[in-house]
């Protein structure tokens, strides 16, 4: 019910039904023991509920979850805790060998790439979790503006989860929330791995680099 879900999401909230044969000092005195700082955190985080970015918390919902074995897959919106794994992600030699852009040369500069990845959200940037550990990343970015139906998606498995089906997975997560768009995949050349990895999931091949979800 709506009291159980503002409290699970750390609202304050108060039971008029417990109270409502009882006298109205009951309802004084919430207010009286509401100390500010708990309201204004209150405000916060209730708000946050209903900011621009609901729907996409919505779609992280009815992706829900697949099993791998006997672990469970499932995604989740990066948060600003992740940013220190996703570099680490991003220098590991698999991720160096396959990408299509130079790693960032310090810290530093991962930083604000990440903090423009917050502010300026692309259509989906997630953590994978395989049983709640986090395993990779997926982003999904629109193209271009001329092509608004297109977009890219593009993922990174932690080198000790690779070979566990997590990426095709993922995929296969993702097609679930994402109909009425047009999901495309870069993959260089030499990447043979990734490249069966789209084809084994849908994806054709229109030319050298790019696929296709068909």
């Amino acid at each position: 019910d709506n009291y159980t879900f503002y409290k699970k999401n750390m609202g304050i909230v108060y039971d008029y039904t417990i109270y409502r044969n009882k006298k109205n000092r009951n309802l004084d005195n919430f207010f009286k023991n509401l100390k500010i700082n708990n309201l204004k955190s209150s405000i916060v985080k209730i708000s946050n509920l209903y900011d621009e970015y609901a729907p996409r918390r919505c779609l992280m919902k009815m992706a829900g979850k697949i099993k791998i074995n006997e672990n469970f897959l499932s995604i989740r919106e990066v948060e600003s805790e992740d940013i220190n794994i996703l570099y680490k992600w991003r220098n590991q030699i698999s991720t160096l060998k396959n990408s299509r852009t130079p790693p960032p040369e310090n810290f530093e500069i991962h930083k604000n790439w990440f903090q423009n990845k917050l502010n300026h959200k692309p259509f989906l940037f997630v953590i994978l979790e395989l049983d709640e550990r986090s395993v990779g990343v997926l982003r999904l970015e629109k193209l271009n503006k001329y092509k608004s139906r297109r977009y890219e998606i593009s993922i990174n498995v932690d080198e000790k989860f690779q070979n566990l089906g997590i990426a095709k997975n993922a995929i296969k997560l993702l097609t679930k929330i994402t109909n009425g768009i047009i999901l495309m995949a870069y993959v260089l050349d030499e990447n043979i791995i990734s490249k069966k990895l789209f084809l084994n999931s849908g994806f054709v091949k229109l030319n050298k680099k790019w696929y296709l979800k068909k």
